[in-house]
């Protein structure tokens, strides 16, 4: 079921209100950055005994006239590693996230918050999920592997969240490939602080055994992943998912939840 024409143009009116929304959690994530370069500016390597030319004889003129010596020390330049971060979002397009609350809801928030991000230097990554099945000849067995969507960030529009908001979410649940996905969209990133954020509105029994270590295995390479349970079951997939995840009934509540994680990332130094 495509989403009405109406529903589509209801996307675009919730845009502002759910900035809105989250105006306050910008707001801190835009200080903690702030703040995060500010430190990075004051890091300096320290400095180095200038023993040449006539810097010793202008130390002793500078002690015997009670001046500050300036040049006894060669200073190393300072150093200000950038502060760098990024946010991706691995979406779930399955068939049941077709419909104006859920496909729709995800809309609305990438429409308000992915321009406000790249405003503070924020990189943001999204992409649907498809799922690539494969069939084994020897038990029968079924696996499932992602094929990332890449849903274009730059220059952020109306008519990029217009034109969103009427794709058909079409396909079948696999939660690994979603975090599996999510850790493939940062790996390349040179970002210093990386979250990745895969969304679910589905239960996955098979996947839930290994989400953990898929978690585990992406921070070893400084990207953190944050699972999303989203929707109206989102209470009942949650404990099911790692504990850091977000439960989210609502793209409001899930607006306003996970700007957070990206900011204590940056507050921790991570």
């Amino acid at each position: 079921m495509t989403m009405r024409r109406e529903a589509q143009a209801q996307v675009l009116k919730d845009v502002p209100e759910m900035a809105r929304l989250m105006r306050p959690q910008l707001n801190g994530l835009q200080r903690a950055l702030m703040v995060a370069k500010n430190e990075r500016g004051r890091d300096q390597r320290g400095a180095m005994l200038n023993t040449r030319g006539g810097a010793l004889v202008r130390t002793v003129t500078s002690a015997r006239e009670g001046l500050v010596n300036a040049d006894r020390y060669r200073r190393v330049p300072q150093q200000r590693p950038k502060v760098k971060a990024e946010m991706a979002f691995a979406l779930d397009f399955s068939g049941s996230m077709d419909s104006y609350a859920l496909w729709g809801g995800v809309c609305t928030l990438l429409g308000a918050l992915v321009p406000q991000l790249q405003k503070m230097g924020v990189a943001v990554q999204a992409a649907a999920i498809d799922l690539n099945y494969h069939h084994s000849q020897n038990n029968g067995s079924v696996s499932a592997s992602p094929i990332i969507y890449r849903i274009p960030t730059a220059r952020w529009d109306e008519e990029r969240t217009k034109k969103l908001a009427s794709q058909d979410p079409d396909t079948g649940t696999t939660i690994a490939c979603y975090a599996q996905a999510a850790w493939d969209m940062l790996r390349t990133s040179r970002a210093t602080h990386k979250v990745g954020f895969y969304l679910t509105d589905g239960r996955d029994n098979e996947s839930y055994p290994y989400l953990a270590s898929i978690e585990e295995q992406a921070a070893r390479e400084g990207i953190h992943l944050v699972g999303v349970a989203f929707g109206r079951l989102a209470g009942v997939i949650a404990p099911e998912l790692p504990p850091k995840s977000i439960a989210a009934p609502s793209a409001a509540e899930l607006g306003v939840t996970l700007i957070p994680h990206l900011t204590a990332l940056i507050k921790r130094g991570v």
